[in-house]
């Protein structure tokens, strides 16, 4: 369901003031418009936790109706719950690879959490814990022994292998994120590798935890971000994350190593469009966002659009795989197609090379039989 342009501004009024407690302008919102976009639009993005307290500040008359605002109530009393139980569940984790001699970093998720004002209202996704390639056998059996009863092994990945216990997912991750063409991996992971080999450390429960520095933890999330931007399913949630991580970090940034490091890795345009999203959308102060350039509107509204439209991990497309190996990888290449068409109107070099690079990466996996 699409909003129009009343209804953008109020979501995003919304945010806003989730973010940084911006004051909601209500009074300039003109007639015409719906919760049921807004609301929906929310639900997509994950953000109902977020931005329940930006629907209450609101006069009265103004607020949904109270059906709705016991649903977003509700999501966040489930949400803080939840926290509780991944955070103590994280700590006994860290704890058993420890013991092993292995040193995990965490990624995003929690360790994103801790950069917003009220972590309880970030919402819960699952545990994404990196330990790098010498040690990722030698983890994945340690991890195999934390709650063996409830262990069931998911599918595995050059990047990461899937693991459920009841109904915590985790992530043990043998790289960090994986570079596909026309994006280099190999300087990536160099930096990346550099990086979590020193990490810094927050307190989570009550542990010491570590999580990627600040010198690269924007540059990590808005790979990871991108990642899901070129596959077509990023939700606005990962830019809050980036968003509230930069505002955290931003002092701790070399600027001129951030720009050598976006240019070794091809993606400094690309970096500058999400840029335009969190400062002029989502309301990131200008100055907060290393090496920021100014962007035509119309190129910046239509990426929004795409983003909006898609979802968080591109849920509202509603479209299913599993149909069998070779028409998932028809559907995969229909889409790839799409989505290239789509990011052809925010740039016609930008479209070209992601589809060239969907693709080659489709056809070495096919090959593969993987």
């Amino acid at each position: 369901m699409k909003m129009n342009l009343t209804e953008l501004h109020i979501f995003f009024d919304l945010l806003r003031y989730s973010l940084w407690k911006q004051a909601v302008d209500y009074d300039s919102w003109d007639s015409g418009w719906s919760w049921k976009p807004v609301l929906r639009a929310i639900d997509g993005h994950q953000l109902a936790t977020l931005v329940l307290e930006a629907v209450l500040s609101l006069p009265e008359s103004l607020q949904p109706d109270k059906e709705a605002v016991e649903h977003l109530s509700k999501q966040v009393g489930a949400n803080m719950l939840r926290h509780d139980r991944l955070n103590h569940e994280l700590a006994e984790i860290i704890g058993l690879l420890q013991a092993d001699g292995i040193h995990p970093v965490l990624l995003k998720g929690q360790g994103n959490a801790t950069s917003y004002e009220k972590p309880l209202l970030r919402k819960c996704g699952d545990l994404d814990i990196y330990v790098g390639a010498p040690n990722f056998s030698a983890a994945c059996r340690t991890l195999c022994s934390w709650r063996p009863e409830e262990c069931v092994v998911g599918k595995a990945i050059k990047k990461h292998a899937e693991f459920r216990f009841g109904k915590t997912e985790v992530e043990l991750h043998r790289y960090a994120e994986i570079q596909h063409y026309p994006y280099p991996d190999e300087p990536f992971q160099i930096i990346m590798s550099e990086a979590l080999a020193q990490p810094d450390v927050v307190e989570i429960a009550g542990s010491r935890v570590a999580i990627p520095p600040a010198r690269v933890n924007a540059l990590y999330l808005f790979t990871h971000l991108w990642n899901h931007v070129r596959r077509g399913g990023v939700g606005l949630r990962q830019f809050c994350d980036l968003a509230v991580v930069l505002h955290r970090t931003f002092r701790q940034i070399d600027v001129d190593v951030l720009r050598t490091n976006l240019q070794q890795l091809k993606m400094l345009d690309e970096w500058n469009l999400v840029g335009n999203v969190l400062v002029g959308y989502m309301g990131l102060p200008q100055a907060e966002f290393p090496l920021y350039r100014d962007e035509k509107a119309e190129k910046v509204a239509y990426f929004l659009q795409l983003v909006m439209a898609d979802g968080n991990f591109g849920k509202e497309r509603g479209v299913k795989m599993r149909q069998g190996y070779f028409k998932d990888k028809v559907l995969k290449m229909t889409l790839d197609a799409k989505r290239s068409y789509q990011l052809a109107k925010v740039s016609k070099m930008l479209a070209v090379k992601i589809f060239v690079g969907r693709f080659l990466q489709g056809l070495r996996t096919t090959i593969a039989g993987k």
